[in-house]
């Protein structure tokens, strides 16, 4: 009888502890990951970058009905709120919040809305590296102008037509970027707080004080881009003689596009993957652009050239007119064909310090209201702004990738596994029973 109470009071005991630590774990847990590398942690300085961050922060996810994409999402931004605990987190279904969408001018496949301090920035694939990477560049406080150069009523019409920059407009400026009209019929220079400018090939034929502004604006170390159109001769040549590039005559075309399905012979679909920069890493749709030209950076001298843009191996310089069909190569006319240059980089030392950077496109239509959601033109846009504004080297996040992803199998392991498994396994067991069976 003692033994039984014995036994009945150590019993009471176990469930009073294990219903006491129970207790105790919803009061204070504790997480710890044993993984080889530590891929549930955030990283160190991401954990830096968050314990600096004053103010609140706020994550709105726009999702479809991915039940696994929400639960992650949920899991990664939980390890943020967990260093910094006033997050707003949301989870929404896009198809349920238009209003968002257009506020944010995204499509039905939503993303994610970071909001800090009135600036805000929207992903489009969520990681660990490419969401601290977005806070970082909304923590930056240094003021950044950038300049669209303007010239005389034909010009200025634009801003009201699909060529309008309306939509790029409105997510610079919703990272914190300013941006200025400047009229070269009433500004001869540009100013000296400048971070970037933007000169769009759109009138057949650049002013004389437009050409001497970027040329003293590039001699004074200025950051660039430059969108070129096929057919202007008199820019392509201002191009030459400023940094030594030369435009390819000639519209480019590809014979990629009708095999595409699509009618318009000058749109290109440019391949994912056939440079590598920093601009072009991690993009995962294809660029756009309709109507472009070919450049030849072989003589610029001084710089840094690289391309960053390229054309598949179908395309060649049509020479001739668009609309006189059948199109086909012609090289006795001086056409070329192969994979050719659209978009070029360069880069060279400041006097002073730091690198100068200059981005020249043969196409500018990639980036209007007209064009910027077709393939990952938004996303492009984007990535040229912060390149150029040298907010492109950022945080270098260790790596999540898990060791014991991939399997190597040999043949004799891929028999077994096809072979072995569904058919030889269950016939053994079934003689092993019969044997069994027989036995008794």
């Amino acid at each position: 009888m003692q033994a039984r109470q014995k036994n009945l009071v150590q019993r009471l005991l176990l469930i009073l502890v294990i219903l006491g630590l129970f207790a105790l774990s919803q009061l204070a847990g504790w997480h710890g990951d044993w993984s080889r590398n530590q891929g549930n942690l955030l990283d160190a300085q991401t954990i830096d970058l968050l314990k600096r961050l004053p103010g609140k922060l706020a994550f709105t996810a726009l999702l479809d009905d991915d039940v696994r994409l929400r639960d992650s999402l949920n899991t990664l931004f939980q390890r943020y709120k967990k260093i910094k605990p006033d997050i707003k987190i949301r989870l929404l279904r896009a198809i349920e919040q238009p209003a968002l969408l257009r506020k944010y001018q995204l499509d039905r496949f939503g993303g994610l809305v970071v909001e800090y301090q009135q600036r805000s920035e929207i992903l489009k694939s969520v990681d660990e590296p490419r969401l601290t990477n977005a806070l970082y560049r909304l923590f930056q406080e240094d003021e950044q102008w950038l300049v669209i150069l303007s010239e005389n009523a034909t010009e200025k019409l634009i801003e009201n037509s699909p060529l309008a920059l309306q939509r790029m407009r409105h997510d610079l400026q919703r990272q914190g970027i300013n941006i200025q009209i400047l009229n070269s019929d009433k500004f001869t220079t540009i100013p000296d707080n400048t971070t970037v400018v933007i000169q769009r090939s759109i009138l057949p034929k650049l002013s004389s004080i437009r050409r001497t502004m970027l040329k003293d604006y590039l001699q004074r170390g200025g950051n660039l881009l430059w969108l070129l159109e096929p057919g202007q001769t008199d820019e392509c040549e201002t191009l030459q003689t400023l940094l030594n590039i030369s435009c390819l005559p000639g519209t480019l075309i590809s014979s990629r596009t009708t095999k595409l399905g699509l009618s318009d012979p000058s749109v290109l679909v440019l391949p994912i993957g056939l440079t590598k920069h920093p601009i072009m890493d991690g993009l995962k749709n294809p660029v756009i652009l309709i109507g472009a030209l070919a450049l030849d950076a072989s003589r610029a001298s001084g710089w840094q050239a690289k391309p960053f843009l390229q054309t598949d191996p179908q395309t060649w310089t049509e020479t001739s007119e668009l609309d006189q069909p059948p199109l086909k190569y012609e090289p006795d006319l001086g056409e070329q064909a192969g994979a050719l240059s659209v978009g070029l980089v360069l880069q060279r030392s400041r006097a002073n310090g730091g690198m100068q950077r200059v981005l020249v496109i043969g196409d500018s239509d990639f980036l209007n209201d007209s064009y910027i959601d077709n393939g990952a033109n938004r996303e492009l846009t984007q990535r040229i702004i912060r390149w150029l504004t040298q907010a492109d080297t950022l945080i270098s996040l260790k790596s999540a990738t898990l060791p014991d992803r991939v399997m190597t199998l040999t043949d004799s392991h891929a028999w077994l596994i096809q072979y072995g498994f569904p058919y030889l396994l269950p016939l053994l067991l079934l003689l092993a029973g019969t044997r069994m069976f027989i036995r008794r």
